[in-house]
């Protein structure tokens, strides 16, 4: 899944500089913007002679990835949080809950904050040594 992501990133850099290429030669030539198509049966084609029905595929397609990738990064979360042992989640869910009620863009001041802060450390820090995490 990393190999297939970090090539789907290694491509769509790719299309950025060619488009970023084939935006300065249009300039230079005195035209409007262009981009060229860099994959697919209509590689080489200006994105304006491509078909509306394999835009609106390229499209579709690409954001059922996107929403496949959020969904693996979900899972990694959920997964990182169930690894976590019930009293690091109790701590974790005070802290959240203080945070909430004494952070200086919801009211609270800095003082009540570094004082979460700290307690939230000294807490897993205690659960840390007593071998509980």
């Amino acid at each position: 899944m990393i190999q297939l992501c970090a090539d789907i990133l290694k491509g769509w850099r790719l299309i950025v500089v060619m488009v970023a290429f084939a935006r300065d030669a249009r300039e230079r030539e005195g035209g409007g913007e262009l981009m060229i198509l860099q994959f697919g049966k209509y590689k080489g084609y200006d994105l304006q002679q491509v078909p509306d029905d394999y835009l609106q595929w390229i499209t579709e397609t690409q954001r059922k990835t996107l929403a496949e990738y959020e969904a693996e990064q979900t899972r990694r979360l959920n997964l990182q949080e169930a690894r976590l042992g019930w009293a690091e989640r109790m701590v974790q869910a005070g802290f959240r809950a203080l945070a909430m009620e004494h952070h200086p863009d919801r009211g609270g001041n800095n003082e009540a904050m570094r004082q979460v802060i700290a307690a939230q450390a000294r807490l897993k820090e205690m659960l840390r040594e007593s071998g509980m995490t």
